[in-house]
């Protein structure tokens, strides 16, 4: 994107984002900023200059809460996006969004899912300690993942080009045949209950349920929003473990990426906002 459509879009995201703050404040419902807007506010005091997305965290329970509570209390111009809500949504976590608004990712232009501004909202797991447990649920979350991306017309390899997208094609081919044979609500059933697994079982670290499992896992402690820092011209909840939740995932977070490796991760299309 342009700068100045790209800087349209994060203003946007922060409407969504002070929406999705007033909700939780009013209801007791913790939250805290996750992943590169985390880093935002740590680095940058507001947005990474060149990110194109807002992500929020919260323990499983908060997020059961915030899923039974938002769609009320939400004000009219927005609404929640869940597997539940939107039959062609394969993501195993929830968007608010913005009404009257069109953001089309590369992934999703195939896809008859509702593809407007939004805000992602993650739900934290427990992660488990023994390898195997780890192993099975990485593997048996990303099998019913992809079959279920291919329910929902998500194309994985759209934005690819060459090689890289001859092979990202070759690696989707089971899915591709597999998918027919199974129903959007068993993979959902499937692919929630493995994720959800070990919730019942002590460990020190959590992992949040995005897109691609084990990727996000940070420790227990850092999912928290016990802290308040600044981000563009508000205050947001955030872990006081911030560098414990950055180094786990970022490494030398304060150290920005190369030139030219800065760049907007979500291959936007198209963007509408009115």
């Amino acid at each position: 994107m342009e700068p100045s459509a790209l800087r349209k879009v994060q203003l946007a995201q922060l409407e969504i984002a002070k929406e999705i703050k007033r909700v939780c404040e009013e209801n007791d419902i913790e939250y805290f900023l996750d992943s590169g807007t985390l880093l935002g506010a740590v680095r940058h005091r507001g947005f990474i200059p060149w990110d194109d997305d807002m992500d929020f965290g919260m323990t499983r329970e908060a997020y059961e809460r915030f899923l039974q509570i938002a769609p009320r209390a939400l004000r009219e111009e927005f609404h929640i996006q869940t597997w539940e809500t939107d039959p062609y949504f394969p993501q195993p976590f929830c968007k608010v969004c913005k009404k009257n608004t069109s953001y089309v990712e590369t992934l999703t232009q195939y896809s008859k899912s509702s593809r407007e501004l939004f805000v992602d909202v993650f739900p934290y797991n427990v992660y488990p300690d023994a390898k195997w447990k780890r192993w099975r649920q990485k593997y048996g979350c990303k099998f019913y993942r992809r079959l279920l991306d291919r329910k929902c017309g998500y194309c994985r390899w759209a934005s690819r080009r060459g090689l890289r997208r001859f092979v990202k094609i070759l690696q989707s081919l089971p899915s591709i045949l597999l998918a027919p044979f199974f129903s959007k609500e068993f993979l959902r059933r499937r692919c929630e209950a493995l994720m959800t697994k070990y919730n019942g079982e002590t460990s020190e670290f959590v992992c949040a349920q995005t897109g691609v499992y084990g990727r996000w896992v940070v420790p227990k402690k850092c999912a928290r929003g016990d802290l308040k820092l600044r981000f563009e011209d508000d205050d947001f909840a955030c872990p006081s473990e911030y560098d414990a939740y950055l180094t786990a995932v970022y490494g030398d977070y304060m150290t920005p990426p190369p030139m030219d490796q800065r760049e907007n991760k979500h291959a936007v299309l198209e963007v509408q906002i009115d």
